[in-house]
């Protein structure tokens, strides 16, 4: 059942999907800007930062171009459905299709956009692109999909509801991405003691890290005592079991070979190398991560912070290796700068930690404003909630 009004569309029948390549031989090309999914952020919109000229790419002529009154598309696989309206002429890459909406349809570009980024369709497109022998959609499967349609102020009405809550997120993004650049500055001024905090002019002292920490590295149990009863303590094998920051484990093991302790903090030894979290369990570690723990617990928190500004060493530490990853003398050895006075040491550790809090707060509040979003979509464009529309 559709709603008393809208009407039910193949995708097709309301927009034109480009099919055919812009000419490699025009010599503008390398001056355009190019869009890719790497653009795109994925609940939708354009990561204006990232956006390079074809030229600076390398690329030779892009895919598709399209202008201003586009809706940018991602066709394949993992980053299908990936989606953006563009303000500006430009050039696709190879994995998008640029859209336009009829002018005949008299339909609203943002309306179709936001049906695009829904549930229903994603999960529609998704279906679809697993027909073909390539992980992507084609084009006449991705036009055969129906939508609905209000009315067209409606579609206007609705369309101008939800980029209230785009540009809430666009905000915080842009607060987080603010944050994040603050915070590793200060990183920079205070863990190479360029910058000390008021009040401290002690030594410092260049140390490796297995004689501030204990650090102990994971082994992996029996796969045959693996279990998802919660029998015997939860298995931390590498990043997969870290979300967000904090362990997450998704199994069990009935005999535990090496422990972590809550608070201790989890370094990720094999591929992505480098990565830092926060162990919320007494668990199991698996041979994908080493444990780590101040000696003195009152530095755990510069620990921390010590960790997450190495990452980037971590990583080109381990593209020596045959696979990436880096061994126990490799995280016993690495080199930091430690203050002696433990009162600054707790200073700056606290200062960092303080900063990281605000970050993920801000991140709570862009993911709550996505769930809002998210909701609030399932609502209008189904037509389950209607909106009113002013004469």
């Amino acid at each position: 059942m559709i709603p008393e009004g809208w009407r039910r569309k193949p995708l097709g029948d309301i927009v034109r999907i480009a099919n055919g390549q812009v000419d490699p031989k025009d010599s503008t090309i390398s001056q355009k800007i190019c869009v890719g999914p790497e653009n795109i952020y994925s609940g939708g919109g354009l990561n204006v930062a990232s956006l390079r000229t074809a030229g600076e790419l390398k690329q030779i002529s892009g895919k598709y171009a399209f202008d201003a009154h586009t809706i940018l598309y991602s066709k394949i696989r993992p980053n299908l459905n990936k989606i953006a309206l563009a303000s500006f002429n430009g050039i696709c890459s190879a994995d998008m299709y640029p859209i336009w909406v009829n002018e005949d349809e008299k339909s609203e570009r943002s309306f179709i956009y936001y049906v695009m980024n829904s549930h229903r369709f994603v999960a529609d497109a998704t279906s679809r692109s697993f027909r073909t022998g390539m992980p992507k959609i084609n084009r006449p499967d991705l036009e055969s999909i129906e939508i609905s349609l209000p009315p067209l102020p409606e579609q206007k009405r609705i369309a101008e509801i939800l980029s209230t809550w785009d540009r809430a997120i666009e905000t915080t993004e842009k607060l987080i991405v603010g944050s994040e650049a603050q915070k590793k500055a200060l990183m920079q001024q205070l863990l190479t003691g360029k910058n000390r905090l008021p009040g401290f002019s002690g030594e410092w002292k260049k140390c490796q890290l297995s004689e501030i920490a204990d650090i102990k590295m994971g082994s992996s149990p029996k796969s045959e005592t693996y279990n998802d009863q919660g029998i015997g303590l939860p298995l931390l094998q590498g990043n997969a079991d870290i979300k967000d920051g904090r362990s997450h484990p998704r199994i069990h093991t009935s005999e535990p070979t090496q422990k972590c302790q809550v608070g201790d903090i989890l370094l990720s030894v094999r591929a992505p190398v480098g990565s830092i979290a926060v162990s919320d369990h007494t668990a199991c570690i698996g041979r994908g991560l080493a444990a780590i723990r101040a000696k003195n617990t009152s530095s755990q928190k510069l620990v921390i912070e010590y960790l997450k500004h190495m990452e980037p060493t971590w990583k080109k530490l381990s593209q020596g290796s045959t696979f990436e990853a880096i061994n126990s003398a490799d995280v016993r050895a690495m080199l930091l700068l430690w203050p002696e006075d433990n009162r600054e040491r707790e200073s700056i550790g606290n200062l960092l930690a303080d900063a990281e809090d605000a970050i993920c707060k801000l991140i709570e509040e862009k993911k709550k404003l996505a769930r809002q979003k998210s909701a609030l979509m399932q609502q209008l464009l189904t037509g389950k909630r209607r909106v009113k529309i002013n004469n």
